[in-house]
């Protein structure tokens, strides 16, 4: 009895465990460096930093508002199309909104006021990027969200609608444990293939002839005699393209065409 309530106890303690890695609060986070410890692992969003304008520019769904957003340098009101800042607007805004009537431009999250959070609960890691200090209440949230395939950022907005709480959704490798790794090209795709098959080949053969067949030595080899040869053919095969393009006489093993 007692060594089944210590397994019990030893399950449940490790799905706590587990529950408790799958959600955990970024350590570290440099905002302008864009980069943070979640659940120990490092992370760099850096790659979902806007250059283009320098800065997202997201409509809402509802259609009022236009989103400015980047969470890594602060925002220049200047150069937003429907969001000028007062005077009195923190000289640290991350997320603003503008009206696309011309009726006003809120800043919605503070740089300094910026934490990370990682979920992997679901299977597929996210960080949300929370940011707070907003005007009258307002606070953005960005949801960082892994997709290995998806190297350049996807950024799309939520509808804000009778919200303060404006969020956007942004897909990228950056947001994977794994971080961002490039896929090989077609060509290195095959050459890959080819050397796998290739390897597959002698070890399985090798196998086969070793300790079902019982061979010994070169007979161990598949095709142990073609593989001798090969060097000696390629040689012969240089040598006869090469007395081609000279227009001399072929050499090696190749018989004259009558």
């Amino acid at each position: 009895m007692a060594k089944t309530l210590s397994v019990v106890t030893l399950l449940a303690c490790t799905m706590v465990a587990t529950t408790l890695a799958a959600t955990s609060v970024c350590q570290n986070v440099q905002t302008s460096s864009m980069t943070g410890t979640c659940g120990g692992v490092n992370f760099d969003l850096s790659g979902i930093v806007p250059t283009k304008a320098g800065f997202y520019e997201l409509a809402d769904p509802a259609g009022d508002y236009d989103y400015y957003l980047n969470p890594s340098t602060p925002l220049n009101g200047e150069t937003m199309q429907y969001c000028t800042f007062d005077a009195d607007t923190p000289p640290n805004v991350g997320f603003a909104q503008g009206r696309l009537d011309g009726g006003g431009c809120y800043y919605v999250g503070l740089l300094d006021q910026t934490t990370w959070q990682f979920d992997n609960s679901s299977g597929t890691d996210t960080i949300t990027i929370s940011m707070t200090g907003g005007k009258l209440g307002r606070s953005g949230i960005v949801k960082v969200t892994c997709d290995p395939k998806q190297s350049k950022p996807l950024a799309t907005a939520e509808s804000g609608a009778g919200t303060t709480v404006y969020t956007i959704d942004i897909t990228h490798c950056s947001a994977c444990s794994s971080g961002c790794k490039g896929g090989g090209s077609g060509g290195t795709i095959l050459v890959a293939i080819f050397f796998g098959v290739l390897g597959g080949y002698f070890l399985f053969g090798f196998v086969f002839l070793k300790f079902v067949q019982k061979k010994e030595g070169g007979e161990a080899i598949p095709n142990g005699t073609f593989w001798g040869s090969l060097p000696g053919l390629i040689k012969d095969g240089f040598n006869f393209s090469l007395s081609c393009v000279r227009g001399s006489t072929p050499t090696g093993s190749y018989e004259t065409l009558k």
